[in-house]
């Protein structure tokens, strides 16, 4: 039997203790994976799960990412977060993961963090298989390495759990927090990519944008060039609506002279989905790409990419996405380019305003 985990709802704050109080029941077994990070947004999400009442076990993502990392400037911020992390589970059942970023073969040093991000779920997947309800909260993860663990628990998971995605949203922060050290090449992403042997396809690139980084976008835009040796269409995609009402004209403005001047993009290829809805971001990208490959079909079989240079909702829209196309079988493919730590810049605490989202994934 496929699991296309078709059966999709989002909450938002005010509505997830609700439901959860609504659906549970003396025969749940509930999971909660946890991110552990610098991000002052990792505890709000089990904060409000801790408020049901219900017992649960606890697994601390730890991302080992190397002495070099420049994530280890903040070490006092997540230092923090774990103290609050330890107040608010006092009692919890908890388990620690360990994700290794970096593998140096005694030759060169080179990325195995969403090979290993998988890795952690295919060989958990007894014990994961032991849970009614597994809750993952990404508030804190990078971004790879959440698809590449969202992918392989939607393939380990059987067709009686449910899954929910916890987003704990701001995008002000998102924009503040940005990648450093990144590597010079692109690469489809674990799990997420196509044979390159056929070249005769026609190539759609949807890069979905959601901050200002064109040194990011072009990477993305010169793997496929190197490796595909043509684009035959680009479909920018932006927030809209958006909390900033002006934020899509932002993005596209950041990104001028690369869509317009460059890649002389139609300005009727920009799609605009919407920045709180991974649901109607992914039926945006899904409905766009099958009309391409109706309309398409006498040139040759379809191949579709995607970057996802956004929040975190809207990759999961991406993500959502990207799994219903494999499902029916079409060539589709996630880029990433890896980064060594991250630098935030001073967020102004009166404009910050997090918004925590849970998205319900089940088969029935």
């Amino acid at each position: 039997m496929k699991k296309e985990w078709r059966n999709r709802q989002v909450f938002s704050q005010d509505k997830i203790i609700e439901f959860f109080s609504a659906d549970h029941s003396s025969n749940k077994r509930y999971l909660y994976i946890l991110g552990m990070g610098f991000d002052n947004r990792m505890c709000d999400g089990v904060q409000q799960f801790v408020k049901l009442g219900f017992p649960f076990t606890l697994w601390k993502i730890f991302l080992d990412e190397g002495a070099a990392s420049h994530s280890h400037l903040y070490q006092n911020e997540s230092c923090s977060n774990r103290k609050l992390l330890e107040s608010i589970t006092q009692g919890i059942t908890s388990e620690e993961k360990h994700i290794m970023f970096w593998q140096n073969d005694g030759h060169s040093v080179r990325s195995v963090a969403e090979i290993n991000a998988s890795k952690m779920i295919i060989n958990s997947s007894v014990e994961l298989n032991t849970f009614t309800d597994i809750i993952i909260d990404i508030s804190a993860l990078p971004q790879a390495l959440y698809l590449c663990m969202l992918n392989m628990l939607l393939a380990r998971c059987n067709e009686n759990q449910k899954i929910y995605i916890i987003v704990n949203e701001n995008y002000t922060i998102d924009l503040k927090t940005t990648p450093v050290e990144i590597d010079e090449f692109a690469h489809e992403m674990q799990g997420f990519s196509v044979p390159t042997d056929d070249l005769e396809s026609v190539l759609i690139w949807f890069p979905v944008l959601g901050e200002t980084n064109p040194i990011l976008l072009k990477k993305h835009y010169e793997y496929l060039i190197s490796s595909s040796k043509h684009v035959d269409e680009i479909c920018p995609v932006v927030p809209f609506p958006a909390v900033d009402v002006r934020r899509a004209d932002k993005i596209l403005k950041g990104y001028r002279k690369e869509l317009f001047s460059d890649w002389k993009i139609d300005k009727k290829n920009i799609i605009y989905a919407s920045e709180t809805s991974p649901l109607l971001v992914c039926k945006s990208l899904y409905s766009t790409s099958m009309h391409y490959r109706k309309v398409l079909c006498p040139l040759g079989e379809c191949r579709f990419v995607f970057s996802a240079i956004t929040s975190k909702l809207m990759s999961i829209g991406v993500f959502l996405a990207v799994y219903d196309l494999k499902n029916d079988g079409i060539n589709v493919s996630i880029l990433n380019v890896n980064n060594k730590g991250y630098r935030i810049k001073q967020v102004d605490e009166k404009n910050v305003e997090n918004s925590l989202t849970c998205l319900l994934l089940s088969n029935s």
